[in-house]
């Protein structure tokens, strides 16, 4: 909240790894994690953000320990374009309202225009494209739109436990969160953010179990 531009703890954590002698190149990703989070690990203060940092790196180091290598034999790239319908919660009208009310909250009227606008962007392009990219017969990439929940990750990784599935997240920010369609009924902060219609969920797997099996 300081106004500076910053990769924050997981960014510092790989530029620490990258400092070392014949560390490489490291690519961070942020996978499906729209309902987890950080926060019980940092309160914010610098503290705590340096003991986030430090528990991060400590795990990356880890990960390298014993890599197993393995020849690349090919690389393809796929993708898939899938349609999303608005979930149909709040209205142009109120969002407009709620944007220009000058009474409410900096988050509240922001959150209302991101609404709105993909509201607007369905009309003329309401196609979300979806990715896979495979390196050799086990490594896949795959992109998701919006901030997915961790079952879209966790589901696919026990769908096709010979690959060594990575998952990228946040790749198109329009829909906002991808909860499950039981999410909808439970209710709390997630699905009022999310602006694609509960029946997201199984268009968004099937498309992907769909790249994952060719």
């Amino acid at each position: 909240g300081d106004g500076a531009v910053t990769s924050d703890f997981a960014g510092i954590a790989r530029q620490s790894i990258e400092q070392q002698e014949n560390a490489g190149i490291h690519l961070y990703l942020t996978g499906c994690a729209g309902d987890i989070t950080a926060g019980k690990y940092n309160d914010g203060s610098p503290e705590s953000r340096a003991a986030l940092t430090e528990r991060l790196y400590t795990a990356m180091v880890d990960s390298e320990m014993d890599p197993q290598r393995e020849p690349l034999e090919y690389c393809r790239w796929q993708t898939r374009q899938i349609e999303l319908s608005e979930n149909f919660s709040r209205t142009g009208e109120h969002l407009e309202l709620a944007l220009n009310d000058s009474s409410l909250s900096p988050g509240v009227r922001i959150g209302a225009g991101l609404e709105l606008a993909f509201k607007e962007r369905l009309k003329t392009h309401p196609q979300i494209l979806l990715s896979c990219l495979s390196l050799g017969r086990h490594v896949r990439l795959i992109s998701l739109p919006g901030e997915p929940f961790i079952n879209y990750q966790l589901e696919l990784q026990m769908q096709f436990p010979d690959l060594f599935l990575m998952a990228a997240g946040y790749t198109d920010g329009g829909p906002g969160y991808i909860p499950l369609y039981t999410s909808f009924e439970e209710g709390g902060y997630e699905p009022t953010g999310a602006f694609a219609a509960p029946e997201t969920e199984k268009i968004l797997k099937n498309a992907l179990t769909e790249m994952l099996s060719r």
